[in-house]
């Protein structure tokens, strides 16, 4: 506790000592251990709502999942929860190339990753069983009709990479050869 003491009291020194709190101070007539009060709790609103929560969604829509996975894998008798795992796992993994690729767009969305934590506990919820809603409702379908244009792209990035690699490790070996 005296370490945040400690610190509290440095920050709020030069903050109070700064430019920017004399003109807010002049503005506003806001005392400045007000203001730096505000500006506290707007950085740990910031980072329990912002940062924080991010992190936590993640951890959430992978770990929570992962381990029940495990479970599911231990039991001789989950076929229904393994369904429902495999279910969530093509759902997140749908969710989480979108997010990688509108990530500017989610910027926009008011406590995203709030939502995203209902929304995963929704999905692999035994009681709620949204994975099976969203997945026939959402992905199933569009799963089905490009499923041989997609088998065709993997196998064809497949045989790409693999031709890659080869001439890659040809070159290495080639140039061991002449360093030999």
């Amino acid at each position: 506790m005296k370490f945040l003491e400690q610190n509290y009291k440095f920050l709020y020194k030069k903050y109070s000592e700064s430019i920017i709190s004399d003109k807010v101070t002049e503005y506003t007539s806001v005392d400045k251990k007000i203001q730096f009060g505000l500006v506290t709790l707007m950085a740990l609103y910031y980072l329990a709502f912002g940062i924080a929560l991010q992190y936590f969604s993640v951890l959430f829509s992978l770990l929570y999942p992962a381990f029940q996975s495990f479970i599911s894998l231990e039991s001789e008798e989950a076929a229904e929860q393994r369904r429902m795992l495999l279910t969530y796992w093509i759902i997140i993994s749908c969710l989480m190339t979108l997010e990688t690729i509108g990530w500017f767009a989610l910027r926009l969305i008011p406590m995203y990753y709030l939502l995203k934590v209902f929304f995963v506990y929704w999905l692999i919820s035994p009681q709620t069983k949204g994975c099976f809603y969203v997945y026939q409702k959402f992905i199933e379908s569009h799963l089905k009709k490009n499923r041989k244009q997609i088998e065709d792209f993997l196998s064809n990035t497949e045989n790409s990479l693999s031709d890659i690699s080869s001439k890659i490790v040809k070159n290495i070996n080639k140039e061991n050869e002449k360093n030999d």
